[in-house]
């Protein structure tokens, strides 16, 4: 007679319920991960000499909208809070395995594939410059493609808005996920090229980690054409 294994006894880690601390030490490892690895390759590839362009000349006309720093800098919170987000254990390895894998090829993108932000950076002077000081400061122009804040905005994006129970929470969460994705051109952080970059980053997250190639597309597809309806607002 054959024994029957429960796929919840075989893995009884991953079916149980989610612990909002197992969920904040995730974060915490993550987190910790993106905090070296990220400014590092930055850093190293400010001092190389083989660095890029990756830019259309179109590009240039793309205006510099201060406010847009706001839903920009708000993915700091948002990525911490997609962890807690998830539902059990099991969705919260796979997401954490999903933006880690996210982080590796991006670093490697970054030391194959050097670019630099090419087109020049305004003075904000309003009550909103500190941000940019603070953020040009900490963040040097040369991790580009793929952006790697494309690629966690997509990832957290399905997972957030599962958590949202009523249509109108569910639009304006859209809103405003589309309204980041579009706030790295506005801000002058990263080129379109690193947009598409980071669209295939979290595509291929999604794929290795066996959540279908329809499926991504699909992801991908629905929050680029959020943020194209989106841009002309943001641009105005």
């Amino acid at each position: 007679m054959q024994a029957i294994v429960q796929p919840a006894a075989a893995h009884p880690a991953l079916a149980t319920t989610l612990a909002p601390k197992r969920a904040a030490q995730h974060l915490a490892q993550v987190s910790v991960l993106f905090a070296l690895l990220y400014p590092t390759a930055n850093h190293l590839t400010s001092l190389r000499s083989d660095i890029g362009r990756g830019v259309f000349d179109w590009e240039h006309a793309i205006p510099f909208v201060e406010w847009t720093i706001l839903p920009y800098l708000s993915i700091f919170v948002l990525m911490p809070l997609s962890f807690f987000a998830c539902r059990d254990a099991a969705a919260l390895h796979l997401h954490t395995r999903r933006l880690l894998l996210a982080l590796g090829l991006a670093v490697v993108a970054y030391a194959a594939f050097p670019l630099g932000f090419q087109s020049e950076r305004p003075q904000p002077a309003g009550p909103l410059a500190p941000l940019f000081s603070l953020l040009w400061a900490l963040d040097l122009p040369y991790n580009r493609s793929p952006s790697l804040h494309i690629a966690v905005l997509l990832l957290i994006w399905p997972l957030l808005l599962a958590r949202l129970a009523t249509p109108w929470q569910r639009c304006a969460a859209h809103a405003w996920l589309a309204t980041i994705g579009v706030s790295v051109l506005t801000t002058y952080q990263h080129h379109v090229l690193d947009i598409a970059g980071g669209a295939c980053v979290a595509g291929a997250c999604i794929v290795l980690t066996g959540g279908g190639g329809h499926r991504a597309w699909r992801m991908v597809q629905a929050a680029m054409n959020s943020g194209s309806r989106l841009a002309p607002r943001a641009g105005a």
